[in-house]
Parts: structure tokens; C-alpha cells; sequence
């Protein structure tokens, strides 16, 4: 038996360089995820929307073709899931390695509303009014997605140090750097993987490009402040550019 259920655990945030983590960790030879077995492309989803499908399952659906290799499962809305989970998943997986990635939830918020309204419910985000796009935001509750502080601190009750914070700032700022950083903590060695630096550069599943009008900034804002103040103790990290009125990282 293994002793872990999943070695990898990408828990979150949506729209936050999960996908590029997926994509970087999957380039290493010794790294497997599901293929035809899982259900959502690389989103296994078990601890959130297949979890009736039962803790075998999941064993089975996680387990490589080989002992050497690491089990990576990458399911952004993992970071929502309740503390009973979570500890469940620790008795399953105890030595996982697991990252979440926060972006600035102004503008995650931004780019879930966006993919939402463009890719999959035609909404008009572009030309739609302050009070359209309110209701709107409040019909998608994109905003549960941002909600990171019950997230880590759940996930760090079980997992301690084997939980890394990443930011999207610094995917951008640097991805050779942070590559490196999620590598360390995952057990991997970049320099595995050929030519890494040009292959781990490229963005993936880059969303609409959509402008973030000034009211609705204003409002994300004012919603953000104290959660963001609160972050900047949880996780040690000075996160003012993300209350700045032209943040330079989005």
C-alpha cells in the first residue's frame, strides 16, 4: 500500500497560476496525474464533488503506474473544503505536499467573473453597468473563491510546513525562481526536466481580457481591505501593492 493517497496537492485559488503549477509539476518525468480516469481534464475534484464516490476510489483513481512516481492532484476548490475533510484527507495523504496559490482577489475576482460571463454565460461584461455587473457578480458568488483565510488556516491545522503559500505575484514577477521554490517543497528537482526554463514560461489558460472598470475597483476594494490587512499576518507578507489604486502585479 502507499502511504500516501496523492504526494502533490494543488488546493487552490482558482485563477491564481493553479493551471501553470499543473503544468510546470507535470513536466517532470517522475510526476503522474490521472488521465482518462478523472473527471475535469486535470481537476480530480474528489474532495469537493465526487467525494460519494468514496476514499477507495480516489486511492485507485491517485495511484501511479509505478512506485517512483509522485501522484499530483490540482483542484482549486479544494482550499473551500470543511475542516472534517481535510483532516480526512491527512490520514489519507499524511505526507502530501501541498500549495496554495493566492492571487490579489480584486482581481481574481475580476478574472473568474470574466471567464464566467465570457466563456459560459455570454454575459456582456465589457459594456455592462456598474449595477448590471453587481448583480451579476453577486448571481456568480465568485467572491467564495477569495475567502483564503479559513482556507489556510484549516489546511495548516493539518499540514503545517508541508503547506506552501505561493503568490501569483511571484509566478509573474519570476517564474524560474518560484518554479525552483515549488519544486524544493514538492521533493523535485528542476534541472530534471530538459530545457526547463524556456518550457515553464509560457502562460496557461490565459483568460479574457477584460478591463476592470474604476467603480468596480473601488468596490472590490473597500470588500478586500481588512481580509488583506489579516493576510499579511497569516502568511508574513507585505501585500500593500494589492491595496494600491494601479496595483503593478494584477
Amino acid at each position: 500500500m502507499r502511504t500516501n493517497a496523492v504526494d502533490i496537492l494543488g488546493i487552490g485559488a482558482q485563477k491564481a497560476a493553479t493551471s501553470w503549477a499543473h503544468h510546470v509539476l507535470n513536466l517532470q518525468q517522475n510526476v503522474w496525474v490521472p488521465s482518462k480516469i478523472a473527471l475535469s481534464g486535470k481537476e480530480v475534484n474528489f474532495w469537493d464533488r465526487h467525494y460519494e464516490r468514496g476514499l477507495k476510489w480516489y486511492a485507485r483513481v491517485m495511484t501511479p503506474p509505478s512506485e517512483e512516481k509522485k501522484s499530483l492532484d490540482v483542484s482549486p476548490s479544494y482550499a473551500r473544503i470543511g475542516s472534517g475533510k481535510i483532516e480526512q484527507c491527512r490520514r489519507q495523504s499524511p505526507g502530501a505536499r501541498v500549495f496554495y496559490m493566492l492571487r490579489n482577489p480584486i482581481y481574481r475576482d475580476w478574472s473568474s467573473l470574466a471567464m464566467e460571463a465570457t466563456m459560459r454565460n455570454k454575459f456582456d461584461l465589457a459594456n455592462a453597468s456598474f449595477i448590471d455587473t453587481m448583480v451579476y457578480y453577486d448571481k456568480e458568488n465568485v467572491a467564495r473563491f477569495s475567502a483564503y483565510k479559513n482556507g489556510i488556516r484549516n489546511w495548516r491545522e493539518q499540514y503545517g510546513d508541508q503547506l506552501l503559500i505561493g503568490l501569483y505575484d511571484d509566478v509573474v514577477a519570476d517564474p524560474h525562481a518560484f518554479y525552483e521554490k515549488l519544486c524544493a517543497h514538492c521533493g523535485l528537482n528542476p534541472n530534471d526536466v530538459e530545457d526547463w526554463r524556456a518550457k515553464i514560461s509560457k502562460r496557461i489558460f490565459k483568460g479574457p481580457d477584460i478591463a476592470l472598470p474604476p467603480q468596480m475597483h473601488e468596490f472590490l476594494l473597500k470588500k478586500y481591505r481588512p481580509m488583506v490587512h489579516d493576510l499579511e499576518k497569516m502568511i508574513d507578507r507585505d501585500l500593500s501593492d494589492w491595496l494600491a489604486e494601479d496595483p503593478k502585479i494584477k
